[in-house]
């Protein structure tokens, strides 16, 4: 998957995007890891970035920090994997 910005660059620039499709609501809090990914794929999609019934509470610094401390944990372990299956 690609960033945000990518995905925009694809679609040709971000103030010329037109979504073409209808969204779902998330509840993915702005400012989350989470709610980057969610827009990542509306973009991707062709969906408005924001939707009126999208969560409005935001996420808060240590919420998104054991977030991405996880995503860290859990990139690295990939790569260890990979690198053990490549020496055999």
């Amino acid at each position: 998957m690609n960033n945000i910005f990518r995905e925009l660059r694809l679609k040709q620039h971000d103030e010329d995007f037109e979504p073409r499709n209808e969204c779902q609501p998330t509840g993915a809090r702005p400012g989350s890891l989470e709610k980057l990914f969610v827009i990542t794929e509306r973009v991707r999609l062709g969906q408005p970035l924001w939707h009126k019934y999208d969560e409005c509470v935001l996420a808060t610094i240590s919420e998104e920090f054991e977030k991405a401390t996880f995503i860290n944990k859990v990139f690295r372990e990939k790569r260890q994997d990979r690198k053990q299956r490549e020496k055999l």
